[in-house]
């Protein structure tokens, strides 16, 4: 299968995918908003608002058309100085020290509100009711305001009738002192007895007022409301959070989600690390049953593996390589080997990165001597560089240390090309951990010169690094079996991301880097997986225990426990023996 280059919109996330990605973040912003809008208003000084309705009939003689002129002019005399005065003495007088003063009733001040009536046809319910209401943290204070308020305007407005109805009448007594007739004369006294008498009918017809009964519960502590307002705000806040952070991110969460990309199947998920299982067993049992669970996600790969390169006719020399230098390569690498010779393959394993050193540490073999390196320029032969491991049918070559004289570009390409068809022989399965393929050009020369390709991806790798992987396999018209899925995003090597750093355009990077030498005592295949912390051991625990989950098998049939046991096997600083036994030769 061939890799073709995708659209790159394909990586953008969707908030939904991004949701579910970061589902624990988003429930924790959601959260946060919802106790903090429960949470505020129960902080805030309690604020208590007693409203009181105030209906004012229209003066005597006024028509339908002037009933909106006359409630404009009712709400300014409501918000008028005067009112304010005499409302505020009214409420000390009633108060006491500590009563609201002329400033919290003039005009539309937090405390006093006016609001006027609907638009309404006259006569209508409701259209002249004006509303009064007062806000104060003291339920009581605000009572007595709100009533003050609509006393100090009814007593303001009989004056004003008062007053404006005796202006009125005297002026209209000494037009009629000067009218040359006496027609005009009773005329300006018939005007003079009606206003007399339109004063009266006004201030008979007092405001109507519905006093302010005593809040009970404060008006800014509505936890409900403010809950939720927050469960809202933080629907909205968390998702576009979630949203924003995977388009920065991007990469791969789910492990069919590179098969819709690169095109090709999904061959295993294998999780590198150690987990937990059942809390309620034992430490070692539950070490050993996370370890089991790890290499059966390796033998199902395994044949995944052997079922596509079969079908497709191809991939005697597999090259397992990464978007950057981790060292899940070389476990997957390692575990693979492993279960191909279970299935009675004969499998040779490649470890082409000089700068990562996980696969001989696997498999028990160190770095020093002849390997690849060496091979290409020439230098040793197949026999020497290939080095038998404790497993029946696997060998492996090990970096080497690069020569002065490095070979790059084609003449690499070729150079691999014949040494992979010489070490393929006598051998069913050539498997090649090479370094990243964004991390040095020689991984591409690898990829070419190997008969198949199996990716190793990881959760939540930058979607820059998968595009850029996409263009290079389609350059190099690659066949890709399929891609291993790591649930967690590969853990960098120190010396792979130092060698990436200081890459130079010219010579690839990798092949100054000089060889690595791995310890005597390096962790094993199922130690990397897996590793099982110290434990003291009582005597209820047998020897077999201590025997990792993954069981040895050998393509002709067990071994004896006899022969098993004059295997040397080495002890680490008083931990647990090693499952696979070093090579010592």
């Amino acid at each position: 299968m061939h890799v073709e280059t995708r659209d790159p919109f394909r990586f953008e996330p969707t908030v939904l995918r991004a949701t579910r990605r970061h589902r624990v973040a988003v429930l924790l912003v959601v959260g946060l908003c919802t106790a903090a809008g429960l949470v505020l208003p129960l902080l805030q000084r309690p604020v208590y608002l007693a409203t009181a309705g105030l209906t004012v009939p229209l003066p005597a003689g006024a028509t339908e058309q002037t009933s909106g002129p006359f409630l404009d002019d009712q709400v300014l005399l409501l918000k008028s100085s005067a009112v304010a005065d005499r409302a505020a003495a009214i409420t000390t007088a009633r108060i006491g020290p500590g009563a609201p003063g002329v400033g919290d009733f003039l005009g539309d001040t937090p405390a006093f509100q006016v609001t006027p009536p609907e638009s309404g046809s006259s006569g209508s319910y409701g259209a002249s009711t004006l509303l009064v209401s007062f806000a104060w943290p003291d339920p009581r204070v605000a009572q007595v305001a709100v009533n003050a308020a609509v006393q100090a305007f009814t007593e303001v407005r009989s004056e004003l009738i008062r007053t404006r109805g005796d202006a009125t009448a005297a002026a209209l007594q000494r037009a009629a002192d000067d009218a040359p007739t006496g027609e005009q004369r009773d005329t300006l006294l018939g005007q003079r007895s009606q206003v007399l008498a339109n004063q009266q009918i006004d201030l008979i017809n007092a405001p109507t007022a519905a006093g302010g009964v005593l809040p009970e519960r404060p008006t800014n502590r509505n936890w409900p409301v403010g809950a939720a307002i927050g469960l809202l705000l933080g629907l909205l806040v968390g998702p576009t959070l979630a949203y924003t952070w995977a388009s920065l991110r991007g990469g791969f969460d789910d492990a069919n989600e590179p098969a819709g990309y690169y095109g090709v199947p999904l061959l295993g998920r294998i999780d590198t690390r150690s987990g937990s299982g059942d809390r309620t067993r034992p430490r070692l049992l539950r070490r050993r049953a996370s370890a089991r669970t790890t290499v059966e996600d390796m033998r199902f790969a395994a044949t995944a593996l052997e079922h596509t390169r079969t079908s497709l006719g191809r991939g005697r020399v597999i090259v397992a390589v990464a978007p950057r230098g981790c060292t899940a390569t070389g476990t997957v690498v390692a575990g693979l080997a492993h279960a191909l010779v279970e299935g009675g393959r004969r499998v040779l394993v490649i470890a082409a990165d000089p700068a990562e050193a996980t696969v001989t540490a696997l498999l028990g073999v160190g770095v020093s001597g002849p390997g690849l390196a060496e091979l290409v320029s020439g230098s040793a032969v197949a026999a020497e560089a290939a080095r038998p491991t404790a497993f029946t049918g696997l060998s492996v070559v090990g970096p080497g240390a690069p020569s002065a004289e490095r070979v790059t570009g084609e003449a690499y390409r070729r150079a691999v090309g014949e040494v992979f068809a010489e070490l393929t022989a006598g051998h069913d399965v050539v498997l090649v951990a090479a370094p990243g393929l964004l991390d040095t050009a020689l991984s591409g020369e690898l990829v070419e010169a190997g008969d198949a390709t199996v990716l190793v991806l990881g959760r939540r790798e930058p979607a820059r690094d998968h595009l850029a992987v996409a263009q290079r396999l389609e350059l190099s018209a690659a066949t890709v079996l399929g891609y291993v899925f790591l649930p967690t995003a590969p853990a960098r090597s120190t010396a792979s991301a130092r060698s990436t750093a200081s890459a130079r355009p010219t010579v690839p990077a990798r092949l100054e880097a000089t060889a690595v030498v791995v310890p005597a005592e390096a962790p094993t295949l199922v130690e990397q997986v897996a590793p099982i912390e110290p434990v003291e051991l009582v005597e209820s625990v047998e020897s077999e225990d201590l025997v990792p989950a993954l069981d040895v098998h050998r393509p002709d049939g067990p071994v004896p426990a006899q022969a098993e046991s004059r295997v040397p096997v080495p002890e680490r600083n008083g931990s647990r023996p090693t499952p696979f036994p070093r090579d010592h030769s």
